[in-house]
């Protein structure tokens, strides 16, 4: 009988399955152009639709390799949306979920445009959208020399206000001597035959000969393969007169980086695309002629010079005009008690890239940690500095030599070698001097003494120390703790509310990382990597930095676990955001997944054995 009912119930789950499976997964997908007409110069978008009637969100991706290309039209972004749509028909609700993925473009050719049918991810599956054909045109079809006819007085008034907004905005331009309203954008590199990690000054500026009375940064330069420093990002226009060719503009800045080339031969300033609608600069009233249009930057093909060889043994990496400087934290030490000494390289350069100093402290010296912070500070200078925590073993431990880094400056084009100043040092007897009483050290198998923490011994003596008064009060606080663990658990597990793993989140991110390595996508694991590394370093921050520096955010970090996981992950989220950013022709070829992998790897071995010494010590 039991075995009839298990087929019974088989039959019909089956059953319903046949007949729900379809209602649920039923999908329809459209693909179609947002506007009903476009021209040379205008923005459009292409909307796949995706309907489907089931509740809940729907994930939709268009990878890159099949994302509609035509040499008329030029990417610019994508986004997503989704409604919901309730009906009621013959007393049966129906649900339509419509979630619709934009990719907007910028029309750059007149001509006739056929998308053939591509492929897009929907939940993680592969479906085919529909392809679609139309036209551009030879004349944009925006708003240039439109007067709104229909217009209410408010409308009026609205675009009276913008106006004199926009006379606001360009209060310094000189007046218009040109009929043609028009606008460009253009960029500035300082330097286009830089060497190798040399570090320049690249600068997009807007330039018009009238009133700007709408922006819309469509694209922003990507750098891919240079390392990027925000110097200034315009968060509001302000103008400056200039004259260009005979002509009077208005020059903005849109934005400044200092670009570091972290690949070789060569690499693109890839190309910063505005939309504008302009107005006359000696018109006031609504009406007035004006003009919209989109202008994207020239790209700037950079050669990147190899460094020189041979290079010095102690070659830092640098390029740039660095000074070199030792120091500490103390001029009298005390045996077994540690101290600071720091290594600190500052200039004109990139500094982030500075390979660890060749430093030998000798014999005398136990270096029970090294810590390394950067930071950058506009225009175009960075420091970095490495913190040895040093404890002296005996008496002897009287003097350190000076280390010598050597940089390379790329005006002279040659090499040249900093040298820090030795240090002296009044050393006292402290307890690490003796064997048996040495506090803040212990005794290893082999007989060296070690640098620990004070503290530990303290708990350990403390915990020796502790003793139970009586069974009875250990019983009715063990049973109390008892009862509030089971009435929370009660409480989660009626109240339906989900307590928040963060391991298993870690261990889902990272199963998702290795599923794009797996499948080849691996500059998108980079991306996806790195995001990880700053959910790992936020999630275990005691505080919320304002920064989204990784080395700002890691100060935050508890000290123990800073000491850990400091110098490694930024090695680790150097390399993954170089996978992240160099184009693809700039990379070598073949071995790029297997690399990224193995980074991973690296980054979860880290990730792991953290979370396992903080289990450990807690």
């Amino acid at each position: 009988m039991k075995r009839i009912g298990k087929t019974i119930n088989l039959i019909f789950v089956t059953l319903i399955l046949l007949w729900c499976g379809p209602q649920v997964w039923a999908q329809e997908i459209t693909t179609e152009l947002a506007e009903s007409a476009v021209g040379v110069d205008d923005v459009f978008s292409i909307v796949v639709k995706i309907k489907k009637d089931k509740m809940g969100s729907t994930k939709v991706e268009v990878p890159r390799e099949s994302r509609p290309q035509h040499r008329n039209m030029a990417y610019l972004r994508e986004s997503q949306n989704s409604s919901l749509q309730t009906t009621i028909v013959q007393g049966q609700v129906l649900v339509t979920n419509t979630t619709q993925k934009v990719l907007t473009y910028h029309a750059q050719r007149k001509g006739d445009v056929h998308i053939e049918p591509f492929m897009i991810l929907v939940d993680g599956k592969r479906v085919r959208a529909p392809g679609l054909q139309f036209k551009i045109a030879e004349k944009s079809v925006g708003i240039q020399g439109k007067k709104n006819k229909g217009a209410s007085p408010f409308d009026s008034m609205e675009s009276l206000f913008s106006n004199f907004l926009g006379r606001r905005l360009d209060i310094l331009g000189k007046g218009q001597k040109s009929s043609e309203l028009d606008f460009f954008v253009d960029v500035e590199v300082s330097n286009m035959n830089p060497y190798q990690g040399e570090q320049f000054v690249v600068q997009w500026y807007l330039y018009a000969n009238g009133r700007i009375t709408d922006i819309d940064s469509l694209k922003y330069p990507a750098l891919e393969g240079f390392w990027k420093e925000e110097i200034s990002l315009a968060v509001a226009l302000r103008g400056e007169p200039v004259t260009r060719d005979g002509k009077d503009y208005t020059r903005y800045m849109l934005a400044s980086y200092a670009v570091t080339p972290i690949v070789k031969d060569r690499a693109t300033i890839d190309a910063y695309t505005v939309k504008c609608v302009l107005a006359s600069l000696n018109s006031f009233f609504n009406g007035a002629p004006t003009k919209e249009a989109v202008r994207s930057s020239d790209e700037a093909i950079l050669n990147i010079k190899p460094l020189p060889e041979p290079k010095p043994d102690d070659f830092s990496g640098l390029v740039g005009e660095f000074q070199l400087q030792g120091s500490v934290d103390r001029s009298n030490i005390t045996v077994g008690q540690p101290f600071t000494y720091k290594y600190r390289v500052a200039g004109i350069g990139q500094s982030k890239f500075m390979n660890e100093p060749q430093v030998d402290f000798g014999p005398d010296f136990e270096v029970y940690d090294v810590a390394e912070s950067s930071r950058f500070v506009p225009p175009n200078r960075t420091e970095k500095v490495y913190s040895y925590l040093l404890v002296p073993k005996n008496l002897n431990a009287n003097y350190i030599n000076s280390f010598s880094s050597s940089f390379f400056d790329p005006e002279e084009g040659v090499y040249y070698t900093l040298e820090t100043r030795p240090f002296s040092f009044n050393v006292e007897e402290g307890a690490g001097d003796t064997e048996d009483e040495s506090e803040g050290f212990f005794k290893t198998d082999a007989g060296s003494s070690k640098f620990q923490p004070t503290f530990y011994e303290q708990v350990g003596r403390n915990v020796k120390n502790l003793r139970v008064a009586s069974t009875w009060p250990f019983v009715v606080l063990y049973s109390f703790g008892m009862l509030l663990v089971m009435m929370f658990l009660a409480y989660q597990h009626f109240a339906g509310r989900i307590v928040y793993n963060f391991e298993k989140d870690l261990q889902t991110r990272f199963e998702h990382l290795f599923k794009l390595v797996d499948d080849g996508h691996w500059r998108e694991a980079s991306v996806e990597a790195v995001n990880i590394v700053y959910f790992f370093v936020n999630s275990r921050s005691r505080r919320i930095s304002r920064s989204q520096r990784l080395e700002d955010i890691m100060t935050a970090l508890p000290p123990s676990l800073r000491r850990e996981i400091e110098a490694v992950l930024a090695d680790l989220n150097h390399d993954l955001q170089r996978y992240s950013f160099a184009p693809a022709s700039l990379v070598v070829k073949g071995n790029e997944k297997d690399q990224v992998k193995e980074k991973c790897l690296a980054l979860q071995r880290l990730f792991e054995r953290s979370l396992r010494d903080e289990v450990e010590t807690s």
